[in-house]
């Protein structure tokens, strides 16, 4: 037979309160997680696989996709300043705060003293519709085998799409074929 064993009120609160106290904390540890590997406090370059072309002497020279998966400007966006093409692409004024800069930055593991070696780069570009957000930011290594060859593909796509022999998607696809999917 089964026994009945009963329980104080003061048995339950305290087990509710103990369990309550225990998910706080849960929570509040997943918060901190989250804010700092958000903003950039620990350098991520461990992530990335030995070998990696995104990184050469401790140095991104592309953009990693899982930080700057790249975002498009749009209607909402608070540097929306009309449509450009026949396509009538949103188009953002090019508004980067110099903070942005320094956390952007640091997320790749640039120190904000090094940037005049970098641009900071939207990786789509603003005349293809490219945002100001974060995620569509990374800090481009200046050199003739980095910024000055993606410089050649935003020539390339902002002539297709002022020319209108480029569509927006065609132009992103460019830019996304020039990464390689060799970063995390």
């Amino acid at each position: 037979m089964w026994t009945v064993v009963p329980v104080t009120s003061s048995r339950l609160q305290n087990s509710v309160t103990r369990t309550a106290l225990i998910v706080c904390g849960l929570i509040i540890a997943l918060a901190i997680a989250m804010y700092v590997l958000g903003h950039g406090v620990f350098v991520h370059t461990s992530r990335t696989p030995t070998g990696s072309s995104c990184v050469i002497d401790g140095v991104y020279h592309l953009p990693n996709p899982v930080w700057t998966p790249g975002k498009l400007c749009s209607k909402d966006d608070r540097d929306y300043d009309g449509e450009r093409y026949s396509e009538r692409i949103p188009h953002c004024r090019r508004n980067v705060s110099k903070e942005t800069k320094v956390r952007v930055a640091r997320r790749y593991g640039v120190d904000p003293a090094d940037l005049s070696h970098y641009e900071i780069d939207h990786l789509i570009e603003l005349n293809a519709g490219g945002s100001n957000d974060e995620s569509n930011l990374w800090p481009q290594p200046l050199g003739p085998n980095d910024a000055a060859a993606k410089d050649r593909i935003e020539d390339e796509t902002y002539k297709g799409l002022r020319d209108g022999t480029m569509t927006q998607d065609a132009a992103v696809e460019k830019i996304r074929e020039w990464r390689p999917g060799a970063c995390p």
